[in-house]
Order: structure tokens, then sequence, then C-alpha cells
């Protein structure tokens, strides 16, 4: 398996820096795509619309992230 594709879900608080986001609350739907790039190794990219209800800041999140898996043995 090379490619996992899926949707998520995101919450949470957020607020100050001078961003008008309303009552804080934070609501970000997304799409997710992960693929394998060596035998420990996955690269998984995020995109995301974060929502803030009352607010009027609504960015697109774009992220990437590199999973790195170490083997371990117990004796």
């Amino acid at each position: 398996e090379t490619f996992r594709y899926g949707v998520d879900l995101t919450s949470g608080i957020a607020g100050g820096g001078g961003i008008e986001v309303g009552s804080g609350l934070m609501i970000a739907p997304g799409v997710q795509v992960e693929c394998k790039i060596g035998p420990l190794s996955n690269l998984k990219m995020n995109l995301r619309q974060k929502y803030f209800p009352g607010g009027t800041y609504s960015p697109v999140y774009f992220g990437v992230e590199l999973i790195q898996s170490l083997p371990v043995s117990l004796w």
C-alpha cells in the first residue's frame, strides 16, 4: 500500500494576535494523503479550511509531515 487517502475534522480554540475569530472556537474539515517514501518513512499532507463561527477569519491550511518509524525489539 503506497498511498492512503482520507478526510478528517479538527476542532480547537484560538484567539489573540489581533485576528478577529469571534468566539474562538474553531472547526477545520479537510482531506489528507499519506504516502510511503521508504521502508520506515511516510509523508503525510493535509489540506484544511478553518472556520471560526462568528468570526471573519477562515484561512486555508496546508501542512506536510514526515513520519519516521523506528524498529523496536523487546528483549
